[in-house]
């Protein structure tokens, strides 16, 4: 299985940070790749007062980053857990002490990087993907579990398409599904994006899909406890103004 964005095509430099990046934005649709080389020490946990440009246009409500010269972690910045940071590739909760991203929220030109050697150092190269949410095509959000078989109903205000979860006050795993892979309605298969287990299908991890919301249907603590959630959707279809041509080649 695989999902894609298209951002703008070829990158171009961007100087709006601290650190010039080289992005490439598709801002109708709130998607930008960044690449960018480090500038910081490498001591954990202080704020490098280093920053790169995304090219939204907005704040960006979820950004990942990788280092592509090194063996660390996937960094994670959601809105809805800000201040803090979330690794992609591990259970761990939100992380309210990180400096990963700085300890400050991305405004609408660049983001915020800490002295860390999982996001930046010098002599080492990075990527980001950042999304800011667009209406009527992605949602980031959060949820409060409430530990039961009928969970609470989320409003997205679309039909999802894609959705990851996350338990943030907790350790939880990565939850993915999709209506490709799975019913348009009632989903119960799903992925993980911190292990590397083969698909799982069963009801203890049903979530219910409506035109405008989603609904989890279990008590599992991955995504129904009485816990704090993130979470990152986009719609099933895109708004009356999407061109095919503009997105798939």
């Amino acid at each position: 299985v695989a999902w894609t964005w298209r951002a703008g095509g070829p990158a171009v430099p961007n100087t709006d940070g601290t650190i010039t990046s080289q992005v490439s934005a598709n801002t109708d649709y709130g998607f930008s790749i960044v690449t960018y080389s480090g500038d910081g020490s490498g001591t954990a946990n202080s704020d490098s007062g280093d920053t790169f440009g995304h090219g939204l246009g907005t704040a960006p409500d979820w950004v990942i980053c990788k280092k592509r010269t090194g063996t660390n972690g996937w960094p994670v910045y959601h809105s809805a857990a800000p201040t803090g940071a979330l690794v992609l590739n591990s259970s761990a909760a939100n992380d309210s002490s990180s400096f990963l991203f700085a300890k400050k929220d991305p405004t609408s030109t660049v983001v915020y990087l800490g002295n860390n050697p999982e996001i930046n150092k010098t002599g080492d190269d990075y990527v980001a993907y950042c999304w800011s949410e667009v209406s009527g095509y992605s949602k980031f959000g959060s949820y409060t579990g409430n530990n039961s078989s009928t969970g609470p109903v989320v409003d997205v205000g679309f039909r999802t398409r894609w959705i990851m979860i996350k338990r943030a006050d907790g350790v939880g795993n990565w939850i993915i599904y999709d209506t490709e892979r799975d019913g348009a309605t009632d989903n119960t298969k799903r992925l993980y994006a911190n292990t590397n287990s083969a698909e799982v299908d069963n009801s203890g991890y049903r979530l219910d899909i409506t035109d405008t919301t989603f609904q989890p249907k279990s008590t599992n603590d991955n995504f129904n406890a009485a816990s704090s959630y993130i979470y990152a959707a986009f719609a099933d279809r895109p708004g009356n103004n999407w061109d095919v041509n503009n997105i798939v080649t």
